[in-house]
This record gives structure tokens, sequence and C-alpha cells, in this order.
């Protein structure tokens, strides 16, 4: 899996501001697939999304969303699920699940998205897209 390359001209990760007094930001820290046995042998799919509080103070009801699609730009997952509080400076995993109903494919393309929230000062770091590619053992 490859993190596709930011359209950005900044790291939108990395905070240059002195002062992060009331600083609200929520991001896309990482994710992680469960076993690739599962997706091989029956079409299982299971995905875990962490999801960061760079702010101070306690965010609640964070939409996190994501997009699967398939080498013909199919949606093959497409579900949102929610944090229902991420404590400032801490994470949350969100799990997720599906089934690659069909035939399995080589390529997938997978986007996630975390909600904004008010007052957010950095939204560059909401979205994460990741080429995947399945190869069987």
């Amino acid at each position: 899996m490859t993190e596709n390359p930011a359209e950005k001209s900044v790291d939108a990760n990395t905070d240059y501001r002195t002062d992060t007094t009331g600083l609200r930001d929520v991001r896309v820290a990482a994710i992680e697939f469960d076993s690739k046995k599962a997706v091989l042998n029956d079409g299982r799919l299971g995905l875990l999304v962490v999801i960061e509080n760079r702010g101070d103070a306690p965010e609640y009801d964070v939409p996190v969303r994501v997009i699967l699609s398939d080498d013909a730009d199919s949606v093959v997952l497409d579900h949102t699920e929610y944090a229902s509080v991420i404590a400032g400076r801490e994470t949350a995993i969100i799990r997720f699940e599906g089934n690659l109903a069909g035939a399995l494919r080589s390529r997938y393309q997978l986007r996630v998205e975390v909600g904004c929230v008010a007052d957010e000062t950095n939204t560059l770091n909401n979205v994460r897209v990741y080429d995947v590619a399945v190869n069987e053992p």
C-alpha cells in the first residue's frame, strides 16, 4: 500500500504556529488492514482508522468516512462511522468492516476522510488517499 503524494505546498501534518491556545484540529493519523488472509479467503475486509485530535479540547461525534474503489473506479465500500469522543491530544481507533463481493481485484484506491470540526485550524490533513495492491501468496 502506498499513500498518494499530497497536493499541497506545506506538510499538512505540521503545525507551525507558536501559540496553540484554542487549536482545533483532527486528522487521519494512520490506517491498518486486518488480516490479509481473510480478504483473500472469503472477501471479508476489516480496516482500522486512527484519528488524532491535535487540539486541546475534546471533540464529539466526528464523522470518519472510508471509500474503497476498485481498478474500474467502481465503489466497493462507502461507509461512515463516528468517533463519539476524542479527548484533546489523544487518538481514537475506528473499525470498519465490509465485504468485497464478487471477484477480488488486484488494485484498489482507498480514500479516508475525517469530518471538519468547528473552527478547525488545519483542514489539509482531513483526507488521505492510498493506492492498495493485493498480492496473493
